[in-house]
């Protein structure tokens, strides 16, 4: 050594932001979690159903079985199971336009942010992510 005090490396400004706003995602993350358990053990019925999904966000023929357990339990009429489908059905097709007004804005959203990661990568780095991307697709059959 020449006595000469190391530099410390710096950040470049753009890795610097992805950090940032990665740090702020997780606080925001576990901040939800925590407030949402902590509504949860105030004595509220959490609507939840499998793995801490909502029973909206689930699948409609998941929605149905759940139903169907539901009012088995409830033991309801036919008249009844008769409404409740009803109004499942008319949720359905609320929930599909819902869905349909929100996933362009959160598919341009995803697209972008990926962009961005995808700039601050080494080409080594992006090669290896696509190749992650694509085998996520394949399992997800898209």
């Amino acid at each position: 050594m020449n006595g000469t005090p190391r530099q410390p490396a710096r950040v470049p400004p753009r890795v610097a932001a992805v950090l940032l706003l990665t740090g702020m995602f997780a606080i925001g993350v576990v901040a939800g979690v925590a407030l949402e358990r902590a509504r949860d053990r105030r004595g509220r019925e959490p609507h939840r159903v499998r793995d801490g999904v909502p029973v909206w966000a689930l699948p409609e023929r998941d929605q149905r079985r759940h139903w169907a357990r539901v009012s088995d339990q409830l033991a309801l009429t036919p008249e009844q199971r008769a409404q409740v489908d009803s109004i499942l059905t008319r949720r359905a097709r609320q929930l599909d336009a819902a869905r349909a007004q929100v996933e362009p804005t959160m598919s341009a959203i995803m697209s972008s942010a990926r962009s961005q990661i995808d700039s601050v990568l080494t080409p080594d780095q992006l090669a290896r992510i696509q190749e992650m991307r694509r085998q996520r697709a394949k399992e997800r059959g898209q």
